[in-house]
């Protein structure tokens, strides 16, 4: 069996984006994954950090997938490509202001 891992998104929110509107997508995100094969925990929230070292990536949100398959399964679906098209528009430069970290745990 494969190993689990850690799906981590992190971004630079526009400032005009609320947090209202950065909750309802976060809410469509926990929907979607707790629904989803393979897929689960998923977790969002703002930088708690005090090194101030997040160099704009204020918000972020992971996932658990039980396997790299399972992540990939995730991916190419239709609903998360139109999560994670609603979630570009929200992000400052677009993708560029996007990072994503994968983890084997």
């Amino acid at each position: 069996m494969a190993d689990p891992l850690l799906h981590c998104v992190f971004f630079r929110r526009k400032a005009d984006v609320g947090d209202k509107a950065l909750l309802a997508l976060y809410g469509a995100f926990d929907h979607f994954v707790n629904g989803f094969d393979g897929a689960s925990d998923f977790r969002a929230g703002p930088n708690e950090s005090p090194e101030g070292l997040h160099r704009g990536f204020r918000d972020g949100f992971v996932i658990g997938f039980d396997s790299p398959e399972a992540r990939d399964c995730y991916l190419e679906d239709p609903d998360h490509k139109a999560l994670g098209a609603r979630l570009i528009e929200m992000i400052d430069g677009g993708v560029e202001g996007l990072l994503v970290f994968d983890m084997a745990l």
